[in-house]
């Protein structure tokens, strides 16, 4: 196993963001690129847009050189969208924003495709979850699902559902079963599996499991610290059957891991040693050829990061 520089070397700028004003206004794109059905890239900036509260934009798929702002943040209707966005099962794009709404503890929004009107679903109270950070899934029982990074019964987060007429079930963490999810849930075999950044057996993060249809997180594995810490990154199914994921602590440097989960063992199968990268904080994607890639938010030449490669 070893972390490589990407064999993708060649990197193209192919649209330059202008804030709350100019051609492509938005600021902070944290949230993953995004392609829906009709080929086109859609997005969200954390901040800039009419308001500076963020947007969410269209890159069109001709070259992908072409950016549209299709909605702007206020505040009443959301801010600071941080998780990638998804089709609904209306045609629409579906999305959280961390902040704003009628509590200014964020909302579930869709922003339409073809015109950008965008409509807030709900708004997050405490009681039920805030500052959600990830993305929406959409699960094969037709319910959307997500984490909301703190609030609940213990104020450490919780999983909430959404029905499409708009209700929403919200399953608190106890620190227990994790605290403090910051990734978007994966379905596999009918459950929704998850990370959190704190909590578990060593409150060094844990990952979660809650069944489709709805439920209390379960414990799934803690981290340790040896095998990874603080992950705020996705899981994601292997080609090989196993799940893989990123930890942004921890290692034999605490600079992170990518790790394994089997069953309901942890294996810290790489640690960041700065060279390579330190705090990977993204998901991984898998390749074709088998090979893994992914980002480190630090490290590198500079310290300001590197793209990897992992290889089994």
């Amino acid at each position: 196993m070893q972390v490589t520089p990407t064999a993708y070397t060649t990197l193209t700028t192919l649209i330059n963001f202008t804030g709350n004003s100019g051609i492509n206004k938005g600021t902070n794109p944290v949230a993953r690129l995004f392609q829906a059905a009709d080929g086109n890239l859609y997005g969200a900036t954390f901040t800039g847009g009419t308001s500076d509260l963020g947007s969410v934009f269209k890159l069109a798929k001709t070259a992908f050189t072409t950016l549209t702002t299709l909605a702007n943040f206020t505040g009443a209707n959301g801010a600071n969208p941080a998780g990638r966005l998804i089709t609904g099962t209306d045609g629409n794009l579906w999305g959280t924003s961390s902040t704003g709404g009628a509590n200014n503890k964020g909302t579930i929004f869709k922003v339409s495709p073809t015109t950008g009107a965008l409509t807030t679903i709900t708004s997050f109270s405490g009681t039920n979850g805030a500052t959600p950070l990830a993305r929406l899934q959409l699960a094969t029982d037709g319910n959307y699902y997500g984490s909301a990074s703190v609030g609940g019964v213990s104020a450490k987060g919780v999983v909430f559902k959404l029905t499409p007429a708009g209700i929403l079930t919200s399953y608190s963490f106890n620190g227990a079963n994790g605290a403090n999810p910051q990734s978007g849930l994966i379905e596999f075999d009918g459950f929704l599996y998850g990370t959190t950044k704190l909590g578990g057996a060593n409150n060094k993060g844990a990952i979660f499991k809650v069944p489709v249809g709805g439920g209390t997180p379960v414990l799934v594995a803690s981290f340790n610290g040896t095998n990874g810490a603080n992950p705020t990154a996705a899981l994601i199914k292997a080609s090989n059957g196993n799940f893989y994921g990123t930890a942004s602590a921890g290692g034999a440097n605490n600079k992170g891991v990518i790790y394994q989960l089997t069953g309901a063992t942890i294996t810290g199968l790489i640690s960041f040693n700065g060279t390579n990268g330190a705090t990977p904080e993204s998901t991984l994607i898998q390749l074709s050829n088998g090979a893994f890639y992914g980002t480190a938010s630090f490290g590198g030449s500079s310290n300001l990061g590197t793209v990897f490669k992992f290889v089994i």
